[in-house]
């Protein structure tokens, strides 16, 4: 995986500067967890916003993704009786690479089905409140970022010129590490969440790029 993200990035840093296509979006994200821990296997639901950044061919760019939670997914601690006792959550950040694939003809004008990888590092923190008073009682940094990646399917189709809207669906896979508090040890897990994302982008042309794309569109009027 680390060589991975080292691949996606040393790519991004040796794209041309000639490159004909920028795409730059900004999107919301309805998440919903399944994580392979027992405290957590609840599915929980969560917000998330970010953006990406990415240049290149006018179908295959390279790019930066950004993307932090507006909300956290929170999960119950019972104890033996099946009394809520506290309650934990995760709070996290993502930075990374991605390749985009857009399959349209004309990508900056056009409807077309976009296919993303990526991959990258997250920032997280773990918070604990007791309950029923929801009072916090530990709060603690994973000293470490971990890796993660994410595959998407969705759409990008034109609003007006070259503003689109964005409508994607996102798997994103985390090897969480193990966090030592003063509760419990939280032993290393696997989460995954399922991710509905909404968003405007821009894309723009240049060279020959929008040459070709304005002979497209001028042939099919």
């Amino acid at each position: 995986m680390r060589y991975f993200i080292i691949f996606f990035i040393f790519t991004f840093l040796n794209i041309p500067l000639n490159a004909q296509h920028l795409h730059f979006s900004s999107y919301s994200g309805l998440n919903r967890t399944s994580y392979n821990l027992e405290n957590y296997q609840t599915n929980q639901t969560y917000y998330s916003y970010g953006g990406r950044l990415a240049m290149g061919h006018e179908n295959f760019q390279f790019g930066l993704e950004f993307e932090t939670n507006l909300t956290n997914p929170i999960f119950s601690i019972s104890d033996n009786l099946g009394n809520d006792i506290r309650k934990d959550e995760f709070s996290n950040t993502f930075y990374g690479a991605l390749i985009r694939w857009n399959t349209s003809e004309v990508p900056a004008y056009r409807l077309g089905l976009v296919i993303s990888i990526g991959g990258g590092f997250n920032d997280s923190k773990f918070e604990s409140f007791s309950l029923p008073d929801n009072i916090s009682i530990e709060t603690k940094d994973y000293s470490k970022k971990y890796l993660g990646a994410n595959a998407s399917l969705g759409f990008s189709g034109p609003i007006r010129n070259v503003i689109h809207w964005e409508l994607h669906y996102q798997f994103n896979f985390n090897q969480v590490p193990e966090l030592d508090t003063s509760l419990e040890v939280i032993p290393k897990f696997e989460a995954i969440h399922h991710s509905i994302q909404i968003g405007l982008s821009i894309n723009l042309v240049f060279g020959e790029a929008a040459i070709r794309s304005k002979e497209i569109i001028n042939s099919s009027r």
